[in-house]
């Protein structure tokens, strides 16, 4: 295992466990013209895997702080407010601060029996005047995230990041890349599964934690397996589907503690 990669060793322990008595075998000798790994199904029959990564390392300012997993990520437990929230906060704002209170904050809008606000929206009561111009919170609303009992941070440029669309735009774009293809194409087996690993700078990793699936996105025939798959601190999430059907199964599982 030492010449695999995260996202390989991600994709070994993910299918492994999501497919019961299938053996992922890494193709350490692999050319750049192969694929990743031998798949051995339960079957007994061989499927050819690919594993690619959906990464964006060019995310500055206030997204990036928001996305920063090491300090908190865009979603943390809540303690004192009562219901889940997602807020959307202003560029520029300091998001360790916001993380280190707005609970407190949104406690304060729940007892005004609100469950959604603006700052925008004319003259606001006055914990949402304090959470806008303590924290540059411009909006927040009420949610129920999966498992529930937490808060959501998003900034202007994140505000899709609980929709599907993030992630089949990833899905796309690495289904549709020629090498990708023409890995799979040679491999000649009757099944072709791509594995996109989303990396936490991605925007698709905030909405693969949530999501259940949806319409498959266009697949070019070369593939007839799909998984998507992200690791959230000792968790992970995937998404996998048969292309000819089209329904996705979600998979999660804790990851298995490094040695040491």
């Amino acid at each position: 295992n030492w010449s695999m990669k995260p996202p390989e060793e991600l994709a070994k322990f993910v299918v492994e466990n999501a497919v019961p008595g299938s053996r992922m075998e890494f193709r350490s000798n692999q050319s750049t013209r192969t694929y990743d790994f031998d798949l051995h199904l339960p079957d007994g029959t061989l499927a050819a895997l690919e594993v690619t990564s959906a990464v964006n390392p060019e995310q500055l300012g206030t997204e990036a702080a928001i996305l920063d997993e090491s300090k908190g990520g865009p979603l943390f437990p809540r303690r004192i407010c009562k219901r889940d929230w997602a807020v959307e906060l202003r560029t520029g704002a300091n998001v360790g601060r916001v993380r280190k209170e707005v609970d407190t904050y949104l406690a304060a809008v729940e007892s005004e029996e609100l469950s959604e606000f603006y700052a925008e929206m004319g003259p606001q009561p006055a914990s949402v005047s304090r959470i806008t111009k303590d924290l540059g919170v411009e909006a927040g609303w009420a949610t129920v995230f999966e498992p529930p009992g937490f808060i959501g941070l998003m900034a202007s440029g994140l505000n899709d990041w609980l929709s599907i669309g993030p992630l089949y735009g990833a899905l796309r774009a690495q289904c549709h890349k020629a090498d990708n293809q023409q890995k799979l194409e040679s491999a000649g087996t009757a099944q072709r599964h791509l594995f996109l690993y989303v990396d936490s700078t991605h925007l698709a990793w905030l909405s693969l934690r949530e999501i259940k699936g949806g319409p498959l996105p266009d697949i070019p025939r070369s593939i007839t397996h799909v998984w998507a798959a992200a690791a959230y601190g000792r968790h992970t999430v995937a998404l996998f589907v048969t292309v000819d059907s089209g329904t996705w199964t979600r998979f999660t599982a804790e990851l298995p503690r490094r040695p040491g």
